[in-house]
């Protein structure tokens, strides 16, 4: 699978568009509140059970709240995990993994 990765601005703003043909997604919101990072799997659908990030730096930038999503046509979102403050991510190149519970498949999952 080799989804399209694109980063949004809150009103949906496409700010950058990629290809992703590697094992890990090296990218970072725009630095506007409440802007996320969209993956489009094209003409797949995935069903997830877990997922990871990691931080590159330990800095005061480490994500601390935010919440994933999924949906089938990229409008309609299903919350699947939802962090408030999280402390897991403060150390440099920290990678924390965490489960999600749902039966449903997804073409769009979202980090905002």
């Amino acid at each position: 699978i080799e989804p399209d990765i694109e980063i949004r601005t809150v009103d949906g703003v496409l700010i950058r568009k990629q290809h992703w043909s590697g094992n890990e997604i090296d990218q970072k919101t725009a630095d506007t509140e409440n802007s996320w990072i969209q993956i489009h799997f094209n003409a797949h659908k995935v069903l997830l059970s877990h997922y990871w990030i990691q931080n590159e730096d330990e800095t005061q930038d480490v994500m601390k709240s935010w919440v994933l999503e999924g949906a089938v046509d990229g409008s309609k979102w299903e919350i699947l995990k939802v962090h408030i403050n999280a402390k897991d991510l403060k150390t440099k190149q920290k990678r924390c993994m965490w489960e999600v519970n749902t039966v449903n498949v997804f073409n769009y999952l979202r980090v905002r």
